[in-house]
């Protein structure tokens, strides 16, 4: 038994701490015994995922983000506060960890005296496990700022938490009935993110460069320099994680490489010809559906980037990968970038930016639309439009809502034509989908281009919102469905990026072999040239080094593959898991004779 206030290591019989004296028999531990216990703080939906698929996902190699968090100088502000307000204070604390770890699908896979060690990635696969980490850091930082000052009111000590996070490899070892779970790091992932903990400052959140590289263009981080780490021969790089930003794809334009696109000149003539219909007064829905890097949003890059899309009202949302925790988020995307709301603007500033908007659109129902748009997108109300909404709930204030956005849209679309994109709609939760299958209805009678990107095989969300449009929109319907690039584009789409004189044959052949006619794979593949040092610009060009033989598959499209073959049932995990060994191509007769 550990004592709360020293940290001293006692027998479980002792009524005493036999180092500081306190006296156990005033803590009630069943109050905090749950935290040992991971069935009764894992929710129920990830619990049941776990479960279900563990056979498979024992002894599987999976890149996680390991995090570390702790209180910082525990030992010295909590040495005078009584055991049971010490205990208080971080059973507290661990709910506020717990929550901001399961928004976004980590799990805690162990619990310290005064922190925890949560892993992103495992033993569910993310593709972005390390931007889920990030995110669910800074939501740690924030929320424990606040509970920070009531404790410095309440008790005098200034609490703080510091945060270590690391990007590695680790082995899912067994998965017991009440989710307790092991793993082996390859390398020393776990123990590298612990380390870097340690260094942090309190209140500050620290990175290594494996995360960085996942996660750099996406929030504001500092570089640090290089610290020594026990156990490491040479210096490590470390950065901090200080917010979140707003990230706009650059088309490849990062680390210096560029290529315009490629392969998808029928697709793009597709699209267009949908907008010059619009123009002219015809509304449509398009669904543009692949898979993971194929090219949906790069597709949709260069349709912005043409000269007619001038002469439409372009709006865009985005669903994101926790989005299904996030009611209307793509919605609510869209209005914000209609209404010019900013992240940073203050709730005053944002409400009156969307009033002004839908003033400046229809000025003679904004009294009406104001009240139910402001709700959808969670504003608080007050005088005339609170009450408005006042005694309204349920269905009948959803009916509203619904009514007032469809109303906006098509006063939008007298003034000008309207184009919605809505990214990665399939990540997007069940409340959007039924709305939106509402609103594309739509294009049967006014002039609005919906625009969607797909995943393919998410029953629920995106085939949803493909089966519905076939059957009840036939005829304003159409579908682009985007496959890999054949051997010619994507060794032309190589050249474009590293623009090399005599690239050697065989670099080329295994990385379109590899790729598979995957351009987002092309590109990290080439990113990975460049990290690792295989090519270098040397007079404003790159040059091959003698690492160009040694090809590796970048983390990145791991982490792609690994999160879509998580989401496949048991039978199927385990069929990929022996054809893995068999080989890339093989007769169907060997799975027969290894299965039958």
């Amino acid at each position: 038994m550990k004592c709360p206030k020293c940290k001293f290591e006692n027998p479980d019989s002792a009524k005493f701490c036999l180092e500081c004296g306190s006296d156990f028999r005033k803590i009630d531990y069943n109050r905090t015994n749950s935290f040992n216990r991971p069935e009764s703080y894992t929710p129920k939906y990830l619990a049941k995922k776990i479960l279900t698929s563990r056979s498979s996902i024992e002894g599987e190699r999976k890149y996680v983000t390991v995090m570390f968090v702790d209180v910082a100088n525990s030992t010295s502000i909590f040495e005078n506060l009584d055991p049971e307000a010490v205990h208080q204070i971080m059973d507290d604390c661990f709910k506020i960890l717990l929550d901001e770890v399961h928004k976004y699908e980590g799990t805690i896979n162990q619990f310290r005296g005064d922190g925890v060690m949560a892993i992103f990635g495992a033993p569910l696969a993310h593709e972005d496990h390390a931007q889920r980490a990030c995110h669910a850091a800074l939501g740690i930082k924030k929320t424990l700022k606040d509970y920070s000052e009531e404790i410095e009111k309440k008790h005098n000590i200034r609490f703080d938490v510091r945060i270590g996070m690391n990007t590695g490899l680790v082995v899912v070892g067994s998965i017991g009935d009440d989710l307790r779970m092991d793993y082996t790091a390859d390398g020393d992932t776990t123990n590298l993110a612990s380390r870097i903990e340690s260094n942090a400052k309190p209140g500050t959140i620290l990175i290594s460069s494996n995360t960085y590289r996942l996660v750099g263009r996406l929030f504001q981080i500092q570089y640090l320099g290089k610290i020594n780490v026990k156990g490491k021969e040479q210096a490590l790089d470390i950065y901090e994680l200080i917010d979140e930003k707003i990230y706009k794809p650059r088309i490849g334009l990062e680390r210096q490489i560029y290529s315009e696109m490629v392969g998808r000149e029928n697709e793009i003539d597709s699209i267009e010809l949908q907008l010059k219909r619009v123009i002219k007064g015809e509304g449509s829905v398009i669904n543009i559906i692949g898979e993971a890097g194929i090219g949906k949003s790069r597709l949709l890059a260069e349709f912005k980037d043409q000269d007619l899309i001038k002469k439409v009202m372009l709006l865009e949302g985005k669903a994101i990968s926790i989005g299904k925790n996030l009611s209307f988020y793509p919605i609510i995307d869209i209005l914000k970038q209609w209404a010019l709301i900013k992240e940073e603007d203050e709730k005053t500033t944002a409400f009156n930016k969307l009033e002004t908007a839908v003033m400046d659109l229809h000025p003679k129902e904004a009294n009406e639309i104001v009240p139910f748009i402001a709700t959808l997108m969670g504003m608080k109300l007050t005088g005339k439009y609170a009450e408005r909404v006042g005694g309204i709930e349920g269905e009948a204030l959803e009916n509203l809502i619904f009514k007032n956005f469809r109303e906006l849209l098509i006063q939008a679309t007298k003034l000008q034509p309207l184009v919605i994109i809505i990214e990665d709609l399939h990540w997007a939760d069940l409340s959007s989908i039924g709305f939106l299958e509402s609103i594309f209805r739509l294009a049967e009678g006014h002039r609005i281009l919906f625009i969607n990107a797909i995943r393919p095989t998410y029953e629920k969300t995106g085939d949803r919102i493909i089966k519905m449009l076939k059957e009840d929109l036939k005829a304003h319907y159409i579908e682009i469905e985007l496959t890999p690039l054949d051997d010619r584009s994507s060794e032309t789409l190589i050249n474009n990026m590293l623009k090399i004189k005599g690239l050697s044959r065989i670099v080329i052949d295994q990385v379109v072999k590899r790729a598979d006619g995957n351009p987002y794979f092309i590109e990290e593949v080439v990113r990975s040239f460049i990290d690792e040092g295989v090519v270098v610009v040397k007079d404003g060009f790159f040059k091959a080094t003698s690492k160009i033989n040694a090809l590796v598959i970048p983390q990145t499209i791991n982490d792609v593959l690994m999160a879509r073959i998580d989401r496949l049932d048991e039978k199927t995990k385990n069929l990929i898991t022996i054809t893995a060994v068999i080989g890339r191509s093989f007769f169907y007769r060997i799975l027969t004779d290894i299965f039958f």
